[in-house]
């Protein structure tokens, strides 16, 4: 019973990370397509590169700050193996998201659609990466 009881919490906190984690993806994905849409001059009109990367900013550090609330719970309840991937896959995408902003050049109020791109590609890959984790730790 206590094992089943154990399955069903990580499965739990596993989905509610999930589904906070689907919430600021969201967010992210938003911020990126709205980088494009200052850039081709086609934003609204209260809508900026220094707003946005300062409200970016805000929301990477509350994906972080839930991320680190989500691993303090994992602790007590996975092996270090499992819990050290997805970690490290965590460390990994909010590493390439902190990387977004870089391709932004406030001053002059322009995007290098170059680095924008890249910088996209590589959120995905992480994304990706960290999806794997869990569903590894999910399915054992």
């Amino acid at each position: 019973m206590m094992i089943k009881n154990l399955k069903m919490s990580i499965t739990q906190d596993l989905i509610n990370f999930v589904d906070k984690f689907a919430t600021y993806d969201l967010v992210f994905n938003e911020y990126m397509e709205t980088m494009k849409k200052i850039s081709d001059g086609k934003a609204l009109m209260f809508e900026n590169f220094q707003t946005l990367n300062c409200n970016y900013r805000k929301n990477v550090q509350l994906f972080t700050s839930e991320t680190i609330k989500t691993i303090k719970i994992l602790q007590k309840k996975i092996d270090s193996t499992s819990l050290n991937e997805i970690i490290k896959s965590l460390n990994d995408y909010i590493s390439e998201l902190n990387k977004v902003t870089n391709c932004v050049d406030e001053n002059s109020q322009s995007l290098d659609l170059i680095k924008h791109k890249l910088i996209v590609a590589n959120v995905q890959n992480a994304k990706n990466n960290l999806f794997n984790s869990l569903q590894m730790i999910s399915s054992r």
